[in-house]
């Protein structure tokens, strides 16, 4: 599939599959409440699940997060990579992505960075499984939801070694999920 078309798609609040730094995720626009619900339904979970906020430069979580010491000395430190940023939100306008704070992060896969480049803002994803499944890393396997979304993006079979990303929340100080970037790492860059 050619980008611009599914750059197109996305902005016409389309569910997209696309790869990341470890496994394949569902997507769609931030800023499409509409397409964020779809997402939930298609994952067959709670609408109040936490969503990742995907952007290609910090800029683009400026008007929607407080980014903080900590979150700015990470993501200077780690993104593009894989560590996933809690922040405040700065207003309700985004609450719908997640009822407490919203995690960003800007993607190591440079295919994902350029596709929220050639938007020019925030996409959300979250792991292309049914709840409570696990991952999907191979490309054969995406066949269960030709029918759900309006696009996959098939990238080949995916490292399944790569443990996802490391989640980090600033405004506690904690990590959530140790993934590629460990607790060490984190705790050095902070010092």
């Amino acid at each position: 599939m050619d980008t611009q078309l599914l750059v197109n798609a996305i902005n016409n609040n389309k569910i997209v599959i696309i790869p990341s730094e470890s496994c394949y995720g569902i997507s769609c626009l931030a800023a499409s409440l509409s397409a964020v619900a779809k997402i939930h339904q298609i994952k067959e979970e709670s609408q109040d699940k936490p969503l990742t906020l995907l952007v290609s430069d910090i800029s683009q979580i400026e008007p929607i997060g407080e980014l903080n010491h900590n979150a700015i000395k990470l993501s200077n430190t780690f993104h593009p990579g894989p560590i996933s940023i809690i922040i405040e939100l700065k207003s309700d306008n985004y609450s719908y992505l997640s009822p407490d704070g919203i995690a960003f992060r800007i993607p190591g896969d440079e295919f994902t960075r350029n596709l929220i480049t050639m938007l020019g803002q925030p996409i959300v994803t979250t792991s292309a499984n049914i709840h409570g499944d696990a991952p999907i890393y191979n490309q054969n396997d995406l066949d269960v939801f030709k029918s759900k979304v309006d696009y996959i993006y098939e990238s080949g079979d995916l490292d399944s070694n790569i443990l996802p990303s490391t989640i980090y929340d600033s405004r506690s100080n904690k990590i959530l999920r140790e993934g590629p970037i460990t607790s060490e790492q984190i705790h050095k860059s902070l010092k």
